[in-house]
C-alpha cells in the first residue's frame, strides 16, 4: 500500500498579511466601482448628448411669435417640405446655391402663418376641415369636385378648338398619396403638418379679405399728369420752357416722341399713400401742395427720376377699384409688417437649417 497524503494544513495569516489582503480587497471593490461610476457616467453622457441632439434641440424654437415658439423640428420639415417640391418641380439644381435663401423664406412664412393664426383668434375667424380639403384639392392637385359632378349642357359644349382634361378624384387620390409617401412622410412635415400650413394660408386670405372692409370708399386725391426724365437737367429745360409761357400741351407734344422723357398725359387720380410709397415722399408732397391748376418744380422719384407734374383736381373723391385694391394691400402688409417687428429671432436659426435633402 503506498504512503498515505498528510493533509496540508494551511497556516494562519499574521496580522500584518490579514491587513495587506484587506487593503487590497478594498482597492479591487473601489476600482471596480469607479470603473462602473464612469462606465455609467459615459453611458449617461451619451445618452444626454443623444437627448439634447435629438430632443431638445427640436423643441428650441427658431423664432417666436407674441411668446408662441416656431421648434426647430417644425421649422426644420418645413424647409425639407419645400425642397421637395422644388426638386418635383424640378429646381433641385439650386437648392445648393440659394439653400438659406429657401430657409429664410419658409421661417419668414411660418411667422406668418403664427401671425394669422393669433389674429384670426382675435377676430373670431375659423377655418372648415372641408375648406382646408378643397384647397388641397385644388391648389396641389387641380381636382375641383365640384367641377368633376357638373355635366355641361348643350350650349357649354366645348368647341372643337378646346380641350377639357379634368382631374378625376381617382387621379386626385393616388397623387395625394404620392405627396405623402415622396414628400410629407420624408420631411417629417406629415399630413398634420401640411393641413395646419393649409389651414394658416385660409386665415390669412380671411384676414386680408377683411381689410377690405377698412378702405374707405372716399379719400383724399389729387389727379395729375406728368412726365418723367432721367436726369434732373432734362426735367429743368422742361420747367424752363412752361415758365417761360409756354402750355403745358405744346411742351408735351414736343416730348411725346423724345428718347430721354416719358409722358404720362391720361389723367390719374392718386391718394397720398400711393404718392409717397410708389413714388416717393418728395411727390407726395409736391403734387399735393401744388394748386391745382399749376405744375411742380422737378421732383426726384425713389427710382432715380426726376418728375414734373401737372395738377388738374385736388379733392375727396370715390376711390378707383384699382385703388382700393392698393389700400387693401398697403393695410395688410403695414399691418402685418409692424406684428413682425415684434417677432423674436433666434441668433443661430441658420445653423438650424438641414442639410438633406
Amino acid at each position: 500500500m503506498g504512503k498515505k497524503k498528510r493533509a496540508v494544513v494551511k497556516r494562519p495569516m499574521t496580522r500584518k498579511q490579514r491587513s495587506r489582503a484587506e487593503r487590497e480587497k478594498r482597492i479591487t471593490r473601489w476600482l471596480i466601482i469607479g470603473t462602473a461610476i464612469v462606465g455609467v457616467l459615459v453611458i449617461g453622457l451619451l445618452a444626454y448628448g443623444l437627448f439634447k441632439e435629438v430632443v431638445l434641440k427640436a423643441r428650441e424654437p427658431v423664432a417666436i411669435v407674441n411668446g408662441v415658439p416656431i421648434r426647430t423640428a417644425d421649422f426644420q420639415a418645413r424647409v425639407r417640405f419645400r425642397r421637395y417640391e422644388l426638386i418635383n418641380y424640378g429646381l433641385g439644381d439650386q437648392l445648393a446655391n440659394y439653400g438659406l435663401v429657401i430657409a429664410n423664406d419658409v421661417l419668414e412664412q411660418m411667422v406668418s402663418e403664427e401671425i394669422f393664426r393669433q389674429e384670426a383668434d382675435r377676430r373670431g375667424i375659423t377655418v372648415l376641415e372641408e375648406e382646408i380639403d378643397r384647397a388641397i384639392e385644388l391648389q396641389y392637385f387641380g381636382y375641383d369636385r365640384d367641377a368633376a359632378t357638373t355635366v355641361p349642357t348643350p350650349s357649354e359644349e366645348l368647341t372643337a378648338t378646346q380641350t377639357l382634361t379634368p382631374t378625376t378624384r381617382e387621379e386626385f387620390e393616388q397623387n395625394y398619396q404620392n405627396m405623402i409617401d415622396t414628400m410629407l412622410k420624408p420631411s417629417k412635415l406629415g399630413v398634420d403638418g401640411f393641413r395646419a400650413m393649409i389651414r394658416a394660408s385660409l386665415l390669412g386670405q380671411q384676414i386680408y379679405d377683411q381689410f377690405a372692409e377698412e378702405v374707405p370708399e372716399r379719400m383724399e386725391q389729387v389727379e395729375v399728369r406728368y412726365v418723367y426724365f432721367q436726369t434732373e437737367e432734362e426735367a429743368n429745360q422742361m420747367v424752363e420752357r412752361l415758365d417761360a409761357g409756354e402750355s403745358w400741351e405744346d411742351v408735351v407734344a414736343d416730348l411725346e416722341n423724345s428718347e430721354t422723357a416719358t409722358v404720362v398725359n391720361t389723367p390719374i387720380r392718386w391718394p397720398l399713400s400711393y404718392a409717397e410709397r410708389e413714388i416717393g415722399l418728395e411727390v407726395g408732397a409736391a403734387i399735393f401742395a401744388a394748386p391745382v391748376g399749376t405744375y411742380t418744380r422737378p421732383v426726384p422719384g425713389n427710382n432715380e427720376r426726376f418728375y414734373v407734374f401737372y395738377v388738374l383736381d385736388h379733392s375727396e373723391s370715390e376711390l378707383s377699384e384699382v385703388m382700393r385694391s392698393y389700400e387693401q394691400n398697403r393695410l395688410f402688409e403695414e399691418w402685418l409688417e409692424a406684428q413682425r417687428a415684434l417677432v423674436e429671432y433666434s441668433p443661430d436659426w441658420q445653423d438650424q437649417v438641414p442639410a438633406e435633402p
